[in-house]
């Protein structure tokens, strides 16, 4: 009786486990479905419809630092000519206007606001690029000091983009007006969620001073912005070595070697574990694994022997 008990209470606790692992564990997971070991599949759940067919875009603001919807239209329409999707849109209902916090941002500062306010990722057919607009300045603490650095746009993450929205103001005091800027910085940055320039591949146009940017000044994918008065109007389009290098990525079968579906790998381990404690209870005087017909147990390994049974 009591080890009929035993087996169902271990039965139950197996069934809530296969429940977790697929069902509660599995709607996390899905967001983070597959780990790839190369950055460029990250850019292929953009460039490519064989996983998603669509891509999202979710943007939240500091009050006053709200983005110019004309720019991210634009980025839309350039997403279509290189995004193999059939609906490309700004999810208007998960967007959100934050209060300000303060004038300088560090990378952690960014990850903790996008961890508090982001409500996409990717799930289903549907891929999604987060934009996050600030005030005030990008702080790089990666040296010794922190510096405050005139960044106008960061790529922090395989699916984030922060916009300096007062830099961008700044800068928009000059010979180039705001709404150009706007959207050569955010297709600036969708160019590096594509893994532009040479990012995890090699690209004969990648500038050995600034890695990941072209060597070409009228380049969108250039280090820098050049808004002096006699400096040319932007190119809202990348360079042709650029479109050469999306055509390369996007020529690129996915690499799932190292692809983890973590849901079914928990499952797995619950069964396993559950079946070797329903033995342990119908064989406990022998840990359930002894022979039956010889009256002997197995040799198990020497302490120092490389197998493991589990």
């Amino acid at each position: 009786m009591k080890r009929s008990i035993a087996i169902s209470l271990v039965l139950t606790g197996a069934l809530f486990g296969a429940y977790f692992s697929v069902v509660v564990v599995g709607e996390w997971a899905e967001e983070n479905k597959y780990i790839y070991s190369s950055p460029l599949d990250y850019a292929l759940d953009y460039l490519s419809d064989d996983i998603y067919r669509k891509i999202a875009i979710e943007v939240d603001w500091v009050t006053g630092r709200e983005p110019d919807w004309n720019a991210m239209h634009f980025l839309i329409e350039r997403m279509y000519e290189y995004c193999d999707k059939e609906e490309i849109y700004i999810d208007y209902n998960a967007s959100d206007e934050i209060l300000p916090l303060k004038d300088t941002y560090t990378l952690d500062d960014l990850l903790s606001l996008e961890n508090e306010y982001r409500d996409l990722y990717k799930n289903g057919d549907t891929a999604v690029i987060y934009f996050l607009y600030l005030n005030g300045r990008y702080v790089d603490t990666g040296g010794y000091s922190s510096v405050v650095t005139e960044v106008a746009g960061l790529t922090y993450g395989h699916s984030s983009v922060a916009i300096f929205k007062d830099e961008l103001r700044d800068l928009g005091n000059s010979a180039w007006n705001e709404d150009s800027l706007e959207k050569t910085v955010l297709l600036h940055e969708f160019g590096h969620i594509i893994c532009l320039v040479g990012i995890g591949y090699h690209s004969d146009q990648e500038d050995p001073e600034h890695p990941h940017h072209s060597i070409h000044k009228g380049c969108v994918m250039y280090y820098a912005i050049n808004v002096s008065e006699n400096a040319p109007e932007p190119n809202l389009d990348f360079c042709n070595d650029s479109k050469k290098d999306i055509e390369y990525i996007k020529s690129r079968d996915r690499d799932v070697s190292n692809v983890i579906y973590i849901p079914w790998l928990l499952l797995a381990a619950d069964i396993i574990s559950a079946v070797a404690i329903i033995l342990s209870i119908l064989y406990p005087e022998n840990g359930g694994l002894e022979n039956q017909a010889s009256g002997t147990r197995p040799e198990f390994p020497e302490e120092g022997d490389e197998e493991m049974y589990f």
